[in-house]
């Protein structure tokens, strides 16, 4: 079997993406409505829906700081889902994927997985920021304030994006049912922080730009009559977007599992 290579993984991480997407149109298509009412609803979005105006009425947001909360983890338990999914499909295959159906102990094994995963590293990462702050300001390495802050943050962000890359190997493991060794997973992954982190860059720069447009279009037209009728429209195609930023990532962690840890993954032909 023929190696995998960068470019198998750039490719392959779009291609098996959207061959997720379109093997089971009507989850994604859920996935997709609760994501969008969820994220209005919580006021993610700069500028009211009728979703919204409706629950501002009740001072939704003010008084109901449970569902809001509530809200926020339904949000997070469709990006969990939506990755999962696409893992599995790019890793054994659409048969296989289907299969395994949606919710399974796999996919709480990967929940809880990303969950304790991602509490560690922001524990670990607290500590880790309030012991710079105080080792700068002690030793008199920064003298304003707003400096020292801004190092911590890069520090912490370069940190993060070291850790999340490290583990993902571990969650492709538990998003399809696998078992094997914190340490195994690891070593997978030993040495080869920078190209994993690359290929991730490359596969999402076009989502990348495609988001900056957004942008642009927004800020072009705030103030002009039909940017009410248009917020409405950029609301879904910002979920759409998040929507293929999971996707894209979540495939091409599962193409950088299939080509760094080839005894752990079981060469399952795609059916």
């Amino acid at each position: 079997m023929r190696p995998v290579e960068f470019g198998d993984c750039v490719k392959g991480s779009w291609r098996e993406a959207t061959g997720a997407v379109t093997d089971q149109p009507f989850l994604f298509l859920v996935l997709f409505t609760v994501m969008l009412i969820t994220s209005q609803v919580t006021g993610h979005f700069t500028q009211p829906s009728l979703i919204v105006a409706a629950f501002e009425a009740a001072r939704f947001r003010q008084g109901q700081p449970l569902l809001h909360l509530l809200m926020q983890l339904g949000n997070l338990l469709c990006i969990l889902i939506l990755s999962a999914q696409v893992i599995r499909y790019t890793l054994l295959g659409p048969l296989n994927a289907r299969a395994m159906g949606v919710f399974d102990w796999s996919l709480v094994r990967y929940v809880m997985t990303t969950i304790v995963a991602g509490i560690a590293i922001c524990a670990v990462g607290a500590v880790i920021g309030g012991g710079l702050i105080i080792f700068m300001y002690g030793t008199h390495r920064v003298h304003n304030f707003f400096t020292g802050i801004f190092t911590c943050i890069a520090l912490l962000i370069i940190a993060w994006a070291y850790a999340i890359t490290r583990i993902e190997v571990m969650l492709c493991d538990a998003a399809i049912g696998e078992r094997h060794t914190f340490k195994a997973n690891l070593g997978a992954t030993r040495g080869r922080f920078w190209t994993m982190w690359l290929t991730h860059m490359v596969v999402g720069m076009p989502l990348f730009f495609m988001t900056i447009g957004l942008g642009l279009v927004l800020i072009e037209t705030r103030h002009t009559a039909a940017f009410q009728n248009i917020v409405y429209v950029t609301d879904a195609v910002r979920v759409l977007l998040i929507m293929a930023f999971v996707a894209c990532s979540a495939s091409c962690s599962a193409w950088l599992y299939r080509r760094f840890t080839p005894d752990a993954f079981r060469d399952t032909a795609h059916n």
